[in-house]
């Protein structure tokens, strides 16, 4: 039974460790908007400022929110300003590298 319990703790910390809005639903968001109302709405809901010294892919200003911790990886979702429409990356440190999201309508 306690292995069972702790199998349902790691399962329910694992879904808390994904950043909310996700890479998909940021990516929905950029589809359909500029940068400066994009990145309004984004700090709104915790994304913060990219420093100059981040590494991973960058187009312009970017904003990014990153949640996570050991056991399931640190979920990362960034977005920045490109040169046409703004740009949409995601990574998890334990399942998957940099992937560019993108949406079209």
């Amino acid at each position: 039974m306690r292995a069972v319990l702790a199998l349902a703790a790691l399962a329910v910390g694992a879904a808390a460790c994904t950043v909310r809005p996700t890479g998909a639903e940021v990516a929905w968001m950029a589809a359909g908007e500029d940068w400066p109302a994009l990145a309004e709405r984004l700090r709104a809901r915790g994304f913060f400022d990219l420093p100059a010294t981040a590494s991973g892919p960058r187009d312009g200003a970017c904003l990014e929110k990153v949640r996570g911790g050991a056991l399931a990886g640190i979920d990362v979702v960034r977005a920045c300003e490109g040169p046409g429409a703004p740009r949409v990356w995601r990574m998890n440190t334990h399942r998957e590298d940099w992937t560019e999201l993108s949406v079209s309508r």
